[in-house]
């Protein structure tokens, strides 16, 4: 499969602790990543397939990226201190 086949493809993406690459993903037995750009220099996106990347400015709309729900209450389930109530006095 050529790498630009990879855009149109399901594919669902989990959140990563690194900012410059924030989602990542296996798709037919492959690490897929995604590298966010120096935008608007750049195009916005890089998706990372092995040593095969492809430039791309629209998020694909066959992709799922982890909702913001979930990712919050992922940081409140590790010890986040967000979210958490606070003692009284």
């Amino acid at each position: 499969m050529k790498i630009k086949d990879y855009l149109a493809k399901t594919i669902i993406w989990d959140k990563t602790k690194d900012a410059q690459h924030p989602w990542c993903s296996t798709l037919e037995g492959k690490k897929v990543s995604v590298r966010l750009n120096d935008f608007p220099a750049e195009n916005l996106y890089t998706l990372i397939v092995g040593t095969s990347e492809i430039d791309f400015d629209d998020w694909p709309s066959a992709w799922k990226r982890p909702s913001t729900k979930t990712a919050r209450k992922t940081a409140q389930t590790n010890g986040s201190r967000r979210g958490r109530p606070v003692k009284a006095l």
